[in-house]
């Protein structure tokens, strides 16, 4: 996929999203705990690797007030983990 939208044009990124309005409860519940939370980026981290992909899109609209802690640390460990692949990805 991505060799044939670079063909197509060059400075092209592709993303895939995670998440939706409907699996904000589901979503909450992954992200609460440390040990699904970290499962959840390295999923990330396995699909952005094998499919050649430049970045996530996280899409949780309006997280509850007791989420938003939570969502916090889910976008900075996501941040520190995806800029590290990305960095050795360019290294090899």
């Amino acid at each position: 996929m991505m060799e044939t939208a670079l063909s197509i044009r060059s400075e092209i990124k592709l993303m895939f999203s995670v998440g939706s309005l409907s699996s904000a409860l589901h979503f909450s519940k992954i992200v609460a705990e440390r040990k699904k939370r970290r499962f959840l980026i390295n999923s990330i981290i396995s699909f952005l690797n094998e499919n050649d992909l430049d970045g996530v899109d996280v899409y949780w609209t309006w997280p509850s007030k007791n989420d938003r802690r939570s969502y916090i640390h889910f976008i900075r460990e996501l941040k520190k983990i995806v800029g590290c692949a990305q960095e050795w990805k360019k290294e090899t």
